[in-house]
């Protein structure tokens, strides 16, 4: 049987993803220490990319910043000689002869347990130390003691009695409260410290000894009828008692990276927004990555003379320096193009968030979502989402937030719930029907169910409970 071949042509349209494209995306993907960490691999891997930090002087072959015998380098200046002086080689050899600890001189915090460890040797008997060394290591950061006496008995093989009492001695200690086992006995040793002291009000310890579930369900009126008081004077003892005794006496100790954790900034901000001389808002993309890396002059210089003279080099030499050019220059318009849409990205955020930025109030925060940014900016929506992934913004005021913190919809009208909340009678609070209308009549279109749910999540209480708690 023949065989018989055809040569036929035809045409389709076929989709083929742009390297440079897919680069830009990449990056645009990345947060910041990430993206660093690519130029860095990127710089040694390419010999045709430099880092601006590690460029010569221009008139010698020693980084600038270490070019200080040169004559036209960096510190060729009247201070020249002082920074010689200062940071020469003779003055490292020097710093590593002494072998300086740079962390020596840095103060280290008193932890609570420390704190307490200093206080309870200074009154307590040689041999209650060892226990009083368990039971202080048993506190928490919130100053309760955690794990029973039996507990303690059973490992150290000492008596109750004496276990109970080193218990008590420690909750004599500073702060005032701490060693406590429940909050009961917590707000119970810091109430009868203040008794003893004068500045408490009359039947404050009664309250917290016999009416501790009353207390806890706001029945003011059991209270007041039980110490045969006034209910005007009850609410002043509970006021009082929410005022001045802590639920978390070991608090001042907690260290600083528990201790207001969210208010801390602990990531660098990919855009700074800030007030300009005029008070207008303006904005700063931090693109150090791209700011650090440079085209080599030598491989440029290279590859606009073979450009010039193709015929003087050979063929592996054309196409290594081709070859490294070329992923250069795309790696750097990769990084130029991640600064533009990121800057464009803010912008349009800076425009839409314009009142939220000058007043940062939760509840000036206008409703957006990404597609309606991408919509905005005329791109895709996927474009917006790697621009906002894992990127963080500083406030005018020094607050660093995530990006998407400005497309939480539910952000405001928590906020809205919680205002209308606040300004309710507390013997006539508002239920959640009524809140849902106020709020209509603000123009906020909300229901009764979204209503409760953000209420719950705020951890508010309902009208029925919050009226018993105001009566």
């Amino acid at each position: 049987m023949a065989m018989l071949q055809r040569h036929t042509q035809s045409q389709r349209l076929q989709q083929k993803a742009d390297p440079q494209l897919l680069l830009t995306n990449r990056f645009l993907q990345m947060p910041a220490m990430e993206l660093r960490q690519a130029v860095v691999a990127e710089l040694a891997e390419n010999p045709a990319l430099e880092s601006s930090e590690e460029s010569a002087c221009g008139h010698c072959e020693v980084p600038g910043p270490e070019c200080f015998t040169c004559p036209y380098g960096p510190y060729a200046s009247s201070g020249a000689s002082k920074l010689r002086d200062e940071f020469g080689p003779t003055s490292l050899r020097a710093a590593d002869q002494e072998d300086v600890d740079p962390l020596a001189g840095v103060e280290a915090p008193c932890t609570l347990q420390e704190h307490l460890r200093t206080q309870f040797r200074a009154v307590a008997d040689a041999r209650d130390v060892p226990i009083g060394d368990y039971l202080i290591a048993n506190i928490d950061d919130d100053g309760y003691l955690r794990g029973s006496a039996e507990e303690t008995c059973r490992s150290l093989g000492v008596a109750a009695e004496t276990v109970e009492r080193v218990i008590a001695l420690i909750q004599t200690l500073d702060p005032s409260g701490v060693g406590a086992r429940t909050l009961q006995e917590c707000l119970l040793i810091q109430a009868r410290t203040l008794c003893a002291e004068g500045t408490a009000p009359a039947h404050l310890e009664a309250v917290l000894e016999r009416y501790w579930a009353e207390l806890a369900s706001g029945k003011l009126k059991v209270i007041a009828r039980g110490l045969r008081l006034k209910e005007e004077q009850a609410e002043q003892i509970v006021d009082w008692l929410r005022k001045n005794l802590s639920p978390y006496p070991g608090n001042g100790f907690r260290p600083s990276w528990k201790r207001d954790s969210g208010n801390r900034q602990s990531v660098r901000p990919d855009v700074l927004v800030y007030l300009d001389e005029l008070g207008d808002l303006a904005l700063e993309v931090m693109d150090e990555a791209a700011q650090i890396v440079h085209v080599s002059p030598r491989y440029a210089t290279m590859w606009q003379r073979i450009r010039e003279n193709p015929d003087g080099f050979s063929q592996a030499e054309k196409r290594h320096v081709r070859d490294y050019m070329m992923r250069a220059q795309m790696f750097m318009k990769g990084l130029q193009d991640r600064t533009t849409i990121l800057r464009r990205v803010a912008e349009c955020l800076l425009s839409e968030q314009e009142r939220y930025l000058l007043t940062e109030q939760e509840e000036d925060m206008a409703p957006l979502t990404q597609s309606q940014l991408a919509s905005f900016l005329h791109v895709h929506e996927s474009t917006v989402s790697r621009a906002l992934s894992d990127k963080f913004l500083q406030l005018p005021s020094g607050r660093v937030v995530p990006f998407n913190y400005f497309f939480d919809r539910a952000l405001s009208y928590r906020k809205l719930v919680a205002n209308v909340i606040a300004s309710e009678t507390p013997n006539s609070p508002y239920s959640d029907q009524e809140i849902a209308d106020i709020l209509r009549r603000q123009g906020v279109e909300i229901a009764r169910r979204t209503v409760m749910k953000y209420r719950e999540e705020m951890n508010i209480l309902s009208s029925r409970l919050r009226a018993r708690a105001g009566r």
